[in-house]
Order: C-alpha cells, then structure tokens, then sequence
C-alpha cells in the first residue's frame, strides 16, 4: 500500500528549552508555514494554564501580519489573535508574535494553539488545513540562591513612518467624518495609538477608525503610535478644508494692523534716543 503524504500549512511553538525554574521567565516565538500557499488571514487561540504560568507581554513588532483585526490579547480562553496579510504570504517560519511567561509553581503542563484557521489567498477564502504540536514542558523548584533569568529587552527606535487617511461611510459613525491608521514596530510592537485635533488641542487615546471631533475638517490633526517601550512618532493630517493661518485675510490684517498700533503706541510713548 503506498501513502500519500499529507501537506499542511502550520504553526509552530519555538522555544529555547522545556525546562524551567520557579520565578524563571521564557520567551515562546510563534511562527507559520504556509506548504507553498499563499495565506491571507491567520488566527487563533494560545492556551495555557493560568495556574502555572502568567503572562509578562506580547510583542508582535515585525510581525508577518500588516492589520490585526485583534492584536493577541489576553482573555478567558487564552492568547486570542486574528490578523490579515493583504495580498497573502507564502514562505516558512514567518514571525507572528512572542509571548514572554512567568512560571509560577512547579508542575508540568502544556502550552496549545486551537481553534486556529488560516484562509488562502485565492479569492474564495479557501481554508488551509493547519497543524500545531502541543508544547510540553515542566517547572522545577529553585533550589539554588541564584534569582531566576528575567528576560528584558528594550529598544530605542521609534515606530514606522505610517499614513493616516479621512474617510467618510454610511456605514460608520452614521456618515461622520473619521480616521483610519496603523503602522508597525520591528521592535517591541505598537502599545497605542492617540489623536489631537488642532494646534492647541490634547492627545486622546484612539484606535482605528476614530470619529472626528471636528467635522469641519479645517484643523490640522496629529496621530502618535506609541510603541511598548514608549518610542513614539507622530504624523500630521492636513484636512481638506485647513488653510494656514496667514492665507485668512481678514485675520492677516488684524494681526498686522494690531502690530503697527502697537509700534505706534511704543514710539509714542518710549523716549527716544539722543
């Protein structure tokens, strides 16, 4: 009898050792294989034991994925995530994000990623089949007086240059005006994005799409990406309606006409020189 041999795109669980101590902190890189197709959405759930381990961060900076639809987040289930790859990816061991735990206690347990689906980039959103080995491993007590690793990274360069655009639908915020953007940070990943309408206006938290508070589209509009070592970059929005303070002419005469009354008032009242 001959077998055929099954092909399936996958996602893998990459770490340094299965084997850690009480306290000890480690890191778990998650990537995908696509078996030469080309893969346009990816997402799933991690799950682990609550009881043995705790999570100290998510970073996706460099991710393979350009949007996530839900960045990995922590919820009842697990890690949760689901993200889109415009125009697909096709190639192996291609980063998603990593997951930095904490053992807790000792014990042995197991780290899963389910409910997983990855959808072809061929126009019918075909379903790959997708396969993912369990990871086991096991935490012993610390015995010696040596405190266990603690994994830090920080990095120092700002996220990427991005685009914020003004779009209008009648399918969002009832025809209001709003504003989309996202970027992406090859370091520790993106912490939040925050909005200020006008010079003189204050950052709020934003995520994408962000209602407009001016309609009138006549301020300029500030975006800030923050990423989780807290480098940030701002782009700056000019509406379709802004003009520079100096192209308003009656405002342009006022202020010079102010200007010269109060040269006026000075040479009229400070004494002169000899």
């Amino acid at each position: 009898m001959t077998y055929i041999p099954v092909f399936a795109a996958s996602i893998t669980q990459n770490v340094s050792s299965t084997s850690y101590m009480e306290g000890e902190e480690f890191l778990v890189r998650y990537t995908i294989g696509t078996d030469g197709k080309y893969v346009n959405t990816v997402d799933g759930t991690i799950t682990y034991p609550h009881d043995l381990l705790e999570v100290q961060e998510i970073r996706d900076g460099n991710s393979i994925i350009n949007f996530w639809v839900q960045h990995p987040t922590i919820d009842i289930q697990g890690i949760s995530f689901s993200g889109i790859i415009p125009g697909g990816y096709q190639g192996e061991d291609a980063f998603l994000f990593s997951v930095l735990f904490k053992a807790k206690k000792t014990g042995k347990g197991t780290l899963a990623v389910t409910n997983v689906e990855m959808l072809e980039n061929d126009g019918k959103a075909s379903k790959l089949l997708v396969r993912s080995k369990i990871l086991t491993y096991s935490i012993r007590k610390n015995e010696s007086s040596v405190p266990p690793t603690v994994l830090f990274v920080q990095e120092s360069t700002m996220p990427e240059a991005f685009k914020a655009e003004i779009g209008q639908s009648s399918d969002i915020a009832h025809g209001n005006y709003f504003l989309t953007f996202a970027t992406q940070d090859k370091g520790s990943g993106i912490s939040h994005y925050e909005v200020k309408e006008g010079l003189f206006g204050t950052y709020a938290t934003a995520t994408s799409p962000y209602v407009l508070l001016n309609q009138n589209l006549d301020t300029k509009i500030y975006v800030k990406a923050v990423d989780k070592d807290g480098n940030e970059r701002i782009e700056v929005l000019y509406p379709q309606n802004w003009h520079p303070w100096y192209s308003n002419y009656i405002i342009s005469i006022f202020i010079f006409g102010l200007l010269f009354y109060l040269y006026k008032i000075a040479e009229a009242y400070l004494p002169k020189r000899l």
